[in-house]
């Protein structure tokens, strides 16, 4: 059985909606289907999206991934949980916004380039003004959500929930 362009791309996009809302659907697809359906899902979203986000592209090219042929081959492309550490803790520190935004911006693929954030004074009006963003683009299939979470170290996680599937909530 070969998924479609337009059945995957609508898998992507909204898991729930292609199921037509319904959890017993979701769980009762048999298995090959699915794993058809995820499979050609992968596929198009790398091809639409690794040039799209910067890092994505840099490590497709450090693990030398030109194309995802099975479901394995998109594990060395999963971001490991310190990129959503990785920026100097002196920009929350410093309320340097502006270059946090630059940072996040390198980590999905809505540009983020526009926001006026230099009005932030701290972090909850910088998650304010992403999150605005994010409501006043909800009609676009890959927007991401934007979470914040503090880890065990009490660093802070701010996460853009896309890369390859739009997603509901992150962790």
């Amino acid at each position: 059985m070969t998924v479609a362009v337009d059945e995957a791309r609508a898998f992507a996009t909204s898991p729930a909606q292609f199921f037509g809302q319904s959890w017993h659907a979701m769980q009762h697809v048999e298995r090959e289907r699915l794993e058809e359906l995820q499979l050609e899902a992968l596929r198009l979203r790398f091809s639409e999206l690794r040039d799209a986000i910067p890092t994505v592209s840099a490590m497709a090219g450090e693990q030398d991934v030109e194309s995802i042929d099975q479901l394995d081959d998109i594990v060395p492309l999963l971001f490991q949980h310190s990129v959503y550490k990785s920026y100097p803790l002196s920009l929350l520190v410093k309320n340097r916004f502006d270059a946090l935004t630059r940072w996040l911006d390198r980590l999905t693929t809505h540009d983020l380039s526009g926001l006026q954030v230099a009005h932030c004074d701290g972090l909850d009006s910088w998650l304010d003004v992403l999150e605005s963003e994010r409501a006043g683009a909800a009609e676009l299939p890959n927007h991401p959500g934007f979470h914040a979470a503090h880890g065990r170290g009490g660093r802070l996680r701010t996460v853009a929930c896309l890369l390859l599937f739009r997603t509901a909530t992150c962790t």
